[in-house]
């Protein structure tokens, strides 16, 4: 049995190249774009935040994931997309040195302490609402704190100290369950 199409044409994937290339006169199905086209990649589509093929829900929503300090005093939040695609991260700056001048460690789960009119003081205080009982002890709590929400925010594609690229979130903002629509 053949399977035929809508347009009476054997099914590309049982055709030979001769009978493919014969239906379709030599020409490519797919129109290719021009220069001054708006076509964009997936990666693309990604950050601007259109609905993929495969993806029900929209990219451009994340959850948290894990953080980790960093040498350059800030603390580095991973977020992934809620249809598991795109992962970005947040840096916003803290102290990575205690009051008694001791020096935290950096890395996965590392110590820090906010500074008092910092960016992430701001981010908790909007998402969580409530100061924790001591601000060096916040690194504890982000899991359980931040487990859950979804986070939408600005994207850009960068390239690291390494030559790697990623996707870096800014102007990360607390969305509520009930503004995130299924497509």
């Amino acid at each position: 049995m053949v399977n035929i199409s809508r347009s009476g044409k054997k099914d590309p994937q049982l055709q030979t190249n001769e009978e493919w290339l014969a239906d379709h006169n030599g020409e490519n199905p797919r129109p290719t774009a021009d220069i001054h086209s708006q076509v964009l990649s997936r990666d693309e589509a990604m950050i601007v935040g259109f609905p993929t093929k495969n993806s029900k829900l929209t990219p451009n929503i994340f959850t948290f994931l894990d953080f980790r300090t960093t040498r350059n005093k800030s603390v580095a939040m991973d977020f992934i997309s809620i249809d598991l695609s795109i992962k970005a991260t947040c840096f916003l700056s803290v102290k990575l040195v205690n009051n008694r001048g001791r020096k935290y460690r950096t890395g996965t789960r590392g110590q820090f302490v906010p500074p008092k009119n910092g960016k992430f003081r701001i981010f908790w205080m909007s998402v969580v609402g409530e100061e924790p009982r001591r601000w060096c002890r916040v690194h504890k709590s982000m899991h359980s704190k931040l487990r859950g929400k979804y986070f939408t925010g600005r994207i850009s594609k960068e390239i690291d100290s390494k030559g790697n690229p990623y996707f870096k979130l800014t102007e990360l903002k607390l969305i509520e369950k009930a503004q995130i629509e299924h497509k």
